[in-house]
């Protein structure tokens, strides 16, 4: 009896080995910066806010997201290091697109991108992903905004005006960084969605910082990306730490 009591667990030893999950870390935020113009037409719920985007070469802002969770995964205690993803396959990014409003949409992307998990040693997948939400841009009395965002981008409003007490704005307006997306975990064996965790966060500059009078120009465009950069840096692992909570 003892004998096979010992067998069992020999047994089961090489699973105990590899209990730990071992994670793939992806970001499907930066195929594109999106500009957001505030539209100053009033009376109506429907967003006519004026969009333009601009595509982002190579994955430079989505290897930032991807050593930002590597970060924190790490810090969190992780002992097998993770493997780092990237794709610039337009086909995922449009399926994203299509499940922004989606029940499901987490389960269904994580179909789409199979293809780049072929061959990788992971249980478990951490998935940056844009996600839609109503604007709300922190400005130095509370939160403004209208319409909806999603990713990466800039919101631009001309007409804000601050109540702030003191405040003797030369122009009105403001351009605001903002960072909408979520993190996902997901079980690779089951497709499963184990948890999420939203991000909305943002950056401002008053119209009064710009020199020629519009607000886009009171962040230089160093600034713009120093402030994109920030956000991700910023948040991520705060939304990392909430996501692999207990």
């Amino acid at each position: 009896m003892r004998k096979s009591v010992l067998a069992i667990l020999l047994l089961l030893l090489p699973a105990a080995v590899h209990a730990e999950p071992r994670y793939a870390l992806l970001s499907l935020l930066s195929d594109r910066l999106t500009i957001v113009n505030r539209d100053m037409a009033t009376g109506s719920n429907i967003d006519r806010n004026v969009r333009d985007f601009v595509e982002i070469p190579g994955n430079l802002l989505d290897k930032n997201v991807v050593l930002a969770m590597d970060d924190a995964l790490r810090a969190a205690g992780a002992k097998s290091p993770p493997v780092l993803l990237f794709t610039r396959d337009k086909s995922i990014f449009a399926r994203q697109a299509q499940l922004l409003d989606a029940s499901g949409g987490t389960a269904a992307l994580l179909e789409a991108v199979r293809p780049v998990l072929r061959g990788v040693d992971a249980t478990h997948l951490i998935l940056a992903m844009k996600y839609r939400h109503e604007a709300r841009l922190k400005v130095d009395d509370g939160y403004v905004g209208s319409g909806l965002l999603e990713g990466l981008g800039f919101f631009v409003d001309r007409t804000y005006e601050s109540r702030h007490v003191g405040t003797m704005a030369a122009a009105p307006g403001f351009v605001s960084a903002f960072a909408y997306f979520k993190l996902a975990l997901l079980d690779l064996a089951s497709g499963r969605v184990v948890g999420e965790q939203a991000v909305f966060a943002s950056e401002t500059r008053m119209g009064a910082e710009s020199a020629s009078g519009h607000p886009w120009d009171a962040m230089s465009p160093e600034q713009k990306v120093a402030a994109i950069d920030h956000l991700i840096v910023t948040e991520t692992p705060i939304a990392m730490r909430k996501l692999l909570a207990p």
